[in-house]
């Protein structure tokens, strides 16, 4: 009865193996590659948090055409990543891009001068998803 149990399981295996879609093996440079895209991907969301526009002490300045002598003070907060991920191109020069997906939360601030704007108070305005690629030639990833 054990034998029989076995049998059927290991027929199960295989006939589930056959149906499935494989997925190529990745190779050995192909996993340096994405493992070197995870780091860099998260040194530059770390990055995006603390410079630009992305924090309540440094908002961008934006007018908004709607409203003519309305300054808008506007920054970008990190929620979380969506996807990452790592295609070969073909080209020697530049053999993989990553691609990364993120979504922020936008908050704004109006005012009739940039200081006014600027002092808020801020509110959140949208949530949006952020897609950056990025590039990988002689031999690091680029964020040009």
């Amino acid at each position: 009865m054990k034998f029989r149990i076995l049998i059927n399981g290991i027929l199960l295996l295989v006939c589930f193996s056959l149906i499935l879609p494989q997925r190529p093996a990745l190779g050995e440079e192909d996993l340096v590659v994405k493992t070197a895209f995870d780091a860099f991907s998260e040194h530059w969301l770390q990055l995006f948090t603390e410079k630009g526009c992305s924090s309540r002490k440094s908002p961008c300045l934006v007018q908004d055409q709607n409203k003519p002598g309305i300054v808008v003070a506007q920054y970008q907060e990190f929620i979380k990543v969506i996807s990452k991920e790592v295609k070969p191109t073909g080209s020697p020069a530049t053999p993989y891009v990553g691609i990364l997906k993120y979504e922020v939360f936008v908050y704004e601030s109006e005012g009739s001068s940039p200081d006014e704007a600027k002092k808020g108070p801020f509110y959140k305005t949208k949530q949006v998803t952020m897609t950056e690629i990025f590039r990988y030639s002689k031999g690091k990833w680029i964020s040009d």
